[in-house]
């Protein structure tokens, strides 16, 4: 799954192979954590939404993931948030900044 994660984020298309490493790092991360499917999770801090992308797959089509950042919506996060979001088997995700 790392590999579609990967693809969606916004920084993909720059560097791939980069995108790809640092996806499966924070994979690995997500599942040292032990999330179970299902379960609501709130991400502080979200930045562009590299881990957030993560944290739904990990928690699937049932579970819920709020990502909150101090950053203008400006900074990137919509734009990766949405492939996110639209990704069949991923859970809803909400994105919220200063600005909204």
């Amino acid at each position: 799954m790392a590999p579609s994660i990967a693809a969606a984020m916004a920084a993909a298309d720059a560097n791939p192979e980069v995108q790809l490493t640092q996806t499966l790092y924070r994979a690995a991360l997500v599942s040292s954590w032990g999330i179970p499917a299902g379960v609501r999770v709130l991400e502080v801090g979200c930045g562009q939404g590299d881990m957030t992308a993560v944290l739904a797959e990990a928690v699937g089509p049932q579970g819920r993931v709020v990502a909150v950042d101090i950053a203008d919506s400006s900074y990137g996060t919509p734009v990766t948030l949405g492939a996110v979001g639209g990704a069949p088997g991923w859970c809803p995700t909400e994105w919220c900044s200063r600005s909204s």
